[in-house]
Formats: C-alpha cells, structure tokens, sequence
C-alpha cells in the first residue's frame, strides 16, 4: 500500500497545482496580517471569524478537491488507471493508499498556513491556534474522502466539486438542519466555534458529534471508492 500511496502523492503534487494551492491557502496570512496591524482590539474573535469564513468555506475544501479528486481523476482523464487496476493489490489497498496520499498532501498545504495565520492575527494565543488546527484538519480529512470517490466515478469533479461546496455547503446546509448533520462544513465550523468558544453556526451538533462525522463521511467514502474499484471495469 505504500508504494501506492507514494505513487498517487507523486502524481498530485504537481509544481504548478502545489504553488496555486499554497496561494489559495496563503491569503489567509494576508488576512491575519491585517488583522494584526488593526486596531480594533477584538483581533482575536477577528482571527476566528476570518477562519470560519475563509479558511473553512473556502481555503480547506478547494484544496481537497483539487488534491483528492486527481487522486483517480488524473489516472482516469489519461487512462493510465487500468495499469494501477490490474496490479496484484486488494482495491480497498488502492482506495486506502489513495485516501492517505490525499490527506497527507492536503493537510500540511490546508493547516500549516492556515494555523500560522491564526497565530499571527490573534497575537499568537493559544486557543485560536489549537482550534483552527484542529477544525481544519476535520475539514481535510472529510473533504478528502469524499472528494477522492468524486474523482473515480465522476468526470469532470473539479466542476461537480466546486458545485457541491458552493450549492450544498455553502447554501443548503446553512438553511436546513437535516442537510447539516452531513455537512462537512458545518461540523467543522462547530469544532472551531466550540473549542474556541466563540458563537457557534447555524445547525451545529455538539463537540464530540462535529469531530466524528467528518471522519465517519470520509471513511465511508473512502470505502465506497474501494467497493467502485471492485465492481467498475476500467481495463
């Protein structure tokens, strides 16, 4: 599985998709050092409501779409998918080598800036760093499970991917509860609100209930994905 999961990280990283999302994720540095040169006096509740609103909504699950979705998409757009198929590997190896590439790529590109951008806009306390790590990585590890199943089965997931973060995150989850207690974002932006003990959004679920569904999304997409390699005939 490892030599999976280092193939599929080679064929995601590419320069110019690393730099774009580094980019993407970089604002919120410039977002934090605006925030710091303010005078406002609330920098810190400033700082999380720039992470909810940007590094959450935006920053996180663009680069795991992006990441996770080329995981199969990219080997199924050039056709080269067949090759990694008949390998002598059980599918839920090459589902879960694709699964880890995708978090271990996204994660440092999502929670490294992001994180260091909370410190710097919120005067580097402590609570708001420990909660921007914590939320985003949920964020990632949700995204990109969900995300890397979007990529096998359909094409064209960056359009599909973007709709669904736009449309069903963005608008749906905000205004129905059911839609919320599947909404990646939406638990996300509750273990931020809750571990830094801000108002917490629309719909939230407790703490322990924010940190599970993310990962359960995930995992059952990454099973799915496993289950897809099995049935789909791609040679």
């Amino acid at each position: 599985m490892s030599a999976v999961t280092a193939l599929i990280a080679r064929t995601q990283l590419t320069r110019g998709r690393v730099l774009a999302l580094l980019a993407v994720s970089g604002l919120s540095l410039l977002f934090a050092i605006g925030i710091a040169a303010g005078s406002s006096g609330n920098e810190f509740f400033d700082t999380i409501s720039m992470i909810d609103g940007f590094a959450l909504t935006v920053a996180a699950p663009v680069v795991a779409l992006v990441l996770a979705s080329a995981a199969f998409g990219d080997l199924v757009d050039d056709g080269t998918l067949v090759y990694l198929w008949l390998r002598p590997v059980p599918r839920w190896q090459l589902a879960a080598g694709a699964a880890i590439a995708s978090v271990g790529t996204a994660l440092p590109i999502v929670v490294i800036p992001i994180t260091a951008a909370a410190a710097i806009g919120s005067g580097f306390d402590g609570t708001a760093i420990a909660a921007t790590a914590a939320a985003t990585t949920v964020a990632v590890i949700g995204y990109a499970g969900l995300f890397l199943a979007l990529g096998l089965k359909i094409r064209r997931a960056l359009i599909w991917g973007l709709a669904y973060i736009l449309i069903w995150e963005g608008f749906v989850s905000r205004g129905v509860s059911g839609a919320a207690k599947l909404s990646i974002q939406v638990h996300a932006r509750t273990v931020l609100a809750r571990l830094a003990e801000t108002e917490l959004p629309a719909h939230s679920s407790a703490t322990i209930t924010a940190f599970a569904v993310p990962v359960v999304v995930g995992a059952v997409a990454v099973a799915l994905t496993a289950r897809w390699l099995r049935t789909t005939e791609v040679a």
